[in-house]
């Protein structure tokens, strides 16, 4: 059990940490300049300095590329990290979000709402995505518990993947006959173009308490991520623990839908990234997926940007080409636990 409690060097996490940190400030210096209407360097230091002056230039960078750039950073920590806490509760390291219909719930909620009452407030449509991926997450690990030959770790991600292609479909389906086409695909291909500094003030919070929530709760994280058994032998209440992981993953997920539509593989591909380096310390494990997943969606934003300008690429597109082979490649190789 001591392997499971062995610290990796926090000189070694700080490397990490701050290298993925200065990949990320370059990403977000290339954010701020490149995308339809490109920038010099001068340019963006005349804007940035002269902050609030009217101009063309404020507008794009202002109005439209921070809020961008701040949006990318905290949808890519929030999936990231209920991915890492999904894997940890569910015992699989095939879990995600995205994968497993929990985005694809949230973001059928959010779209019926959005049909009713398109100028919805941000919190509304939070607690409207949090009630869908709640009730689909439960209906998935409900579903996937069964004990005997049938309870196989892949057996969650096909339950996953019927919920989530049936949730699309019917998705899809409404959206075609109450002609709301645009606001389906926004929230089925993943896409930043409607972040603004209104969706940020209202759901950046939630985001924030939840992200801080599950890192004040890292050694339980921890501890509940080994059999559970060996857990409650440890004293821990597992089954409130759960029920709390899991309202965090429905919190971050949901508020990711709310904010950039639905992106999968974003929580499968970081935690299988770094977990090679940490083990199963939750106490690094949680802050380094935050910061690598705000750093891949980041750099992911200014792919699609910068690859068929003016035209943009569908987020979930890009982020499928990285995580599609990971997928594959711990199926082959049987890792999952």
């Amino acid at each position: 059990m001591t392997e499971y409690f062995r610290f990796p060097k926090p000189n070694l996490f700080w490397l990490v940490f701050l290298t993925v940190g200065l990949i990320l400030i370059f990403g977000a210096y290339l954010s701020l300049r490149f995308g339809a209407i490109s920038f010099s360097h001068d340019q963006l230091l005349v804007t940035l300095k002269e902050f609030g002056k009217d101009s063309a230039q404020q507008d794009i960078i202002v109005d439209l590329r921070i809020p961008r750039l701040l949006t990318a950073c905290l949808v890519g920590a929030s999936l990231a990290v209920a991915g890492l806490m999904m894997q940890a509760v569910t015992y699989n390291r095939l879990a995600d979000s995205g994968l497993l219909g929990i985005q694809a719930g949230a973001g059928l909620s959010i779209l019926l709402l959005l049909i009713l009452n398109p100028n919805s407030h941000y919190l509304l449509r939070l607690m409207v995505g949090f009630i869908g991926a709640g009730l689909v997450a439960g209906l998935v690990i409900f579903s996937s518990q069964q004990n005997g030959p049938g309870n196989h770790p892949l057996r969650i991600l096909l339950i996953g993947s019927m919920a989530t292609a049936f949730l699309s479909a019917v998705g899809q389906g409404i959206s075609i006959y109450l002609n709301q086409a645009t606001h389906y695909l926004g929230l089925l291909s993943g896409s930043l173009t409607q972040a603004n500094w209104t969706s940020l003030a209202w759901l950046a919070g939630p985001i924030f308490l939840a992200l801080l929530f599950a890192m004040f709760f890292a050694k339980q994280l921890t501890i509940l991520s080994l059999q559970e058994s060996l857990a409650q032998g440890l004293g821990l209440q597992t089954k409130l623990f759960l029920v709390l992981f899991l309202l965090l993953v429905t919190v971050l997920s949901a508020a990711a839908v709310s904010l950039a539509g639905s992106l999968t593989f974003i929580g499968l591909i970081i935690p299988n990234l770094i977990r090679p380096f940490f083990k199963r310390d939750f106490r690094y494990l949680l802050p380094l997926s935050a910061l690598c997943g705000a750093c891949l969606l980041v750099w992911m934003d200014v792919l699609a940007r910068i690859l068929h300008p003016p035209y943009e690429l569908p987020l979930n597109s890009l982020t499928s080409l990285i995580g599609f082979p990971i997928l594959l490649f711990l199926i082959r190789k049987g890792d999952w636990s």
